[in-house]
């Protein structure tokens, strides 16, 4: 292999931890691959565009049930082995701050300063609810960084959660079981209750209001979080239930998934009830679904192994990276005409994927291996 190859590789070389489940990065790789697509087709011709999109699935949503099964795993773990206090409490979230937050702030700080320097036009008003994540908590989200809704509802998961599940179990005397069942039935009849209510009181006429007024608002999308939670509450209680038809969950969550995207193609759901309620429900079941099979696959080889891997492990840079960085800073110069648009594609996909690795490699994971250094509890969970 000549030299300067090997120095390129060098650079892009990961490391993987052996405590992965390769099955779950196959998930999330697929997730953040659904978002590439559905955002790629903003550089294509209307009709290439339009039959692409027959091709993707709800990446976010995948990304939101997987979340709530590792993190609601994690949490399990962290009620069970440790005291219903405020130092546990802060622990758990300070490993997730430090896991979640710094990538956000960077790639945030940097569109701000273009922003500025270019002096274009920005809702300076509403910029500072970007740093609570407030911008879409029960309102549209606005133009400027439009990815950042998901990451609200992450966050705002990661304060609450925990806040009910401790305060359950301190205040009310309840066991870490029951008080991650409740947590868990609670938020999810709460939110598909508001969903409903909202869906009495707003008059959608386009996709697009549905789009920013139920699919992308906090307070409208913290139960497809829960199901994930609802999943590892069944993996960790009730293993044998959870593990005895795992091909057959397989078979039936790849199933409603084709049948929901599939009336979505159709033009079949409409904007009523269907889709401000039933379709979260469904499309995070059948997500809940693929998990037990995919916590099986432990491990593989091969290049496709490392491929999936690599986009696993970089997902969480590149969800943030390729629409604002790549596709409308990077790739919105007049030496590219909009004609040539599939050189605008797979430049699209190439350094998205490429500025990614990097942004993992040389940052996420620094920043990262320093939460062992803000550990409250010494305690392992």
């Amino acid at each position: 292999m000549p030299f300067f190859l090997r120095k390129v590789l060098q650079v892009f070389r990961l490391y993987k931890s052996p405590s992965r489940v390769y099955g779950l990065d196959i998930l999330r790789a697929a997730a953040i691959l659904f978002v590439m697509w559905a955002h790629g087709t903003l550089l294509l011709p209307q009709d290439w565009a339009t039959y692409a999109n027959m091709l993707s699935f709800d990446g976010v949503s995948i990304f939101f049930v997987l979340s709530g099964f590792l993190i609601g795993g994690i949490l399990i773990k962290t009620v069970e082995n440790n005291p219903a206090n405020l130092k546990s409490l802060m622990n758990f979230w300070s490993r997730r701050w430090i896991r979640t937050l710094p990538n956000y702030f960077l790639i945030l700080g940097l569109l701000v300063a273009l922003f500025l320097v270019f002096n274009l036009p920005m809702e300076t008003g509403a910029l500072w609810k970007y740093f609570i994540f407030s911008q879409n908590l029960t309102t549209a989200h606005p133009a400027f960084y439009p990815e950042a809704w998901s990451l609200a509802v992450e966050e705002w998961f990661y304060l609450l959660i925990p806040l009910l599940v401790f305060g359950f179990k301190r205040f009310a005397g309840l066991s870490a079981k029951r008080s991650i069942l409740l947590t868990a039935v609670l938020v999810i009849l709460a939110v598909t209750i508001f969903r409903h209510y909202r869906f009495l009181h707003i008059d959608l006429h386009s996709f697009e209001q549905w789009d920013m007024f139920f699919r992308k608002q906090v307070f409208t999308r913290l139960d497809s979080i829960m199901y994930g939670v609802l999943a590892a509450y069944l993996n960790f209680y009730h293993t044998k239930a959870w593990n005895r038809h795992y091909i057959l969950m397989f078979a039936v969550g790849i199933l409603l998934h084709v049948f929901i995207r599939t009336m979505s193609v159709l033009g079949l759901n409409g904007f009523g009830v269907y889709f401000s309620n039933i379709v979260f429900a469904a499309g995070s079941i059948a997500t809940a679904l693929l998990l037990p099979f995919l916590s099986t696959i432990r491990s593989a080889t091969g290049y496709v192994y490392k491929a999936i891997t690599y986009i696993s492990l970089s997902s969480y840079s590149l969800y943030l990276v390729n629409l604002s960085v790549v596709q409308v800073w990077l790739l919105n110069i007049p030496i590219i005409s909009e004609q040539h648009f599939l050189i605008r594609y797979i430049l699209f996909w190439l350094i998205s994927l490429g500025l990614s690795l990097l942004i993992y490699k040389y940052f996420e994971t620094r920043i990262t291996a320093l939460r062992e250094k803000f550990k409250i509890s010494r305690k392992v969970y």
